[in-house]
Parts: C-alpha cells; sequence; structure tokens
C-alpha cells in the first residue's frame, strides 16, 4: 500500500477515506457478515521492530441489525508459527472520535495496546478489530462483539493473513475491550457459530459489568465523568435516538463538546 506507512494522517487515512467505504456493486445487506470487502497491507512500525500488517474491510453488523462495515488489523509475527495460532486482542479505546480506532492509529505507526509485542514474540499473530465500529458508537456492547467476531470471520478469511477457519482463536481485552471480548463470547454460539468453534477461550481485565453502579461512583470523579455523557452519545449513535430535547441548555453544551472526546483526553 502506498499510502501506508509511519507518519500518515488520521484525516486523510481514517473513517470516510476510500479503503474505509464500501464501493462494491452488490448491496451490502446481500454481504454475509465477515466478508472481506477490501484489503491492504504496510509495515507497521509502532514497536522496536517492523511488522507486516494486513488491514481489512470487512461487513459488519450494527446494533439495530444493519448491515455494516468494519475495519480490524492483523499484525503478523516475525518468524514463528504465526498462522498456527490467533489472539483477537480488543483494545480499549474509549473514544467517540472515529479517528482514534486501533485501525487509525497502528495505519499511522503509533503505538498501540501493551502487550502486542509479547504475543508477537512469541509467533502469535493478532488481531485488533475497531470494536466501537466507524462512527465511534462508545458503550454499545452488543455492537462491540458483533464487530469482534466478524473480524476474525475476515481475519480467517483472508489469504493475506495466513490464517484459517481451523486456526485456533482466544480473545483477550481489558477495560473497554474487556466489554467487547465478553459480549464476542457471549453471542459468537447464536451470531456467530463457525467463530464459536474456532474460540479457545477469553480472557478480560476491568470488566464493566454494572451501569449504574458505575455511574454513582465516577460521577464527580475527576478523571471518569465525562463517560456518563459520552456513553449516552454512543448509545444514541448506535440507536439512532435524538434525546437532546431532554436537556438542559448547560447540557446542549456538553453533547456538542463531546462529539469527539476521547475519554484519555477529556
Amino acid at each position: 500500500d502506498a499510502l501506508a506507512g509511519a507518519g500518515a494522517s488520521a484525516a486523510q487515512h481514517g473513517p470516510g477515506t476510500l479503503f474505509y467505504t464500501y464501493t462494491g456493486s452488490t448491496p451490502l445487506a446481500s454481504v454475509p457478515p465477515g466478508t472481506v470487502l477490501a484489503s491492504r497491507t504496510f509495515t507497521y512500525w509502532g514497536l522496536l521492530w517492523p511488522v507486516h500488517t494486513v488491514q481489512l474491510l470487512y461487513r459488519s453488523t450494527g446494533a439495530l441489525g444493519q448491515p455494516t462495515t468494519n475495519v480490524t488489523s492483523v499484525l503478523l509475527p516475525t518468524g514463528g508459527s504465526g498462522p498456527a495460532r490467533a489472539i483477537s486482542d480488543q483494545i480499549a479505546y474509549d473514544s467517540l472520535n472515529p479517528g482514534d480506532e486501533p485501525s487509525v492509529s497502528i495505519h499511522n505507526g503509533d503505538a498501540v495496546g501493551d502487550d502486542l509485542a509479547p504475543l508477537l514474540t512469541q509467533g502469535i499473530t493478532v488481531i485488533v478489530p475497531d470494536t466501537e465500529g466507524q462512527n465511534a458508537d462508545i458503550a454499545e456492547g452488543r455492537q462491540y462483539g458483533m464487530n469482534t467476531l466478524d473480524s476474525i470471520r475476515a481475519a480467517t478469511g483472508s489469504p493475506l493473513t495466513g490464517l484459517t477457519t481451523t486456526t485456533p482463536v482466544a480473545l483477550e481485552g481489558y477495560s473497554g475491550g474487556a466489554w467487547a471480548t465478553e459480549w464476542a463470547a457471549q453471542l459468537a454460539p447464536s451470531y456467530a457459530p463457525d467463530v464459536n468453534r474456532q474460540l479457545t477461550g477469553a480472557a478480560e481485565g476491568g470488566l464493566p459489568v454494572d451501569a449504574a453502579h458505575i455511574a454513582s461512583y465516577i460521577s464527580g470523579s475527576s478523571m471518569f465523568t465525562a463517560e456518563i455523557p459520552m456513553a449516552l452519545i454512543g448509545l444514541a449513535r448506535a440507536y439512532g435516538t435524538d434525546f437532546t430535547r431532554y436537556l438542559s441548555a448547560e447540557g446542549i453544551t456538553d453533547f456538542h463538546n463531546l462529539q469527539d472526546a476521547s475519554l484519555g483526553a477529556t
């Protein structure tokens, strides 16, 4: 991919640009979930050594059951037994900005995740889906899970990755990534029984379990308070809901100010 490599801009190469846009003639609703729609390869420079990377645009499913497109990144280990085993690593990026998706950061050569290097050095292929989808629908867990499962379908169905539909795949994630991991594990038997047969297990840490409890103890905190309105915005995006008529003037201001907010930067 002539456009790939470190230093590419998110604005130029992020969601909404050509690679992220389905241009096929077949109606997307007629394309099976997990089907690869486009692919590109490049060298990822976010670690201490160059990593051959495959990015795939694939068909997935939105919160309302509508056909969507999404992107996943497949990082291949140097040497080792990459095709023999894989881990789907759900990164906790917790952002309403589509430009913060892992695929954009990886394509830009930015560091993502703390465990990519240990996994790759063990000969494990790492699959990193954009769990929130192209609209950054933060907090809509069901969509997280479907994006993750269809990412595995795409990764194991592409000849560019060396993975196959018999490759053992494990799931892992922390915090927002744990949310995606848990939803994927729960949905796999019904939404993606083919992927479910490949799954060997799921590891999660910092899982957001009780939304009401979480809201009560992060309210007023210096770091996490913004997660409450951000989650409402993400859910409203996912379900096409307009709740602004219920907001005060201050609430409207916050609503507009947080449209592209990242939890780590608020």
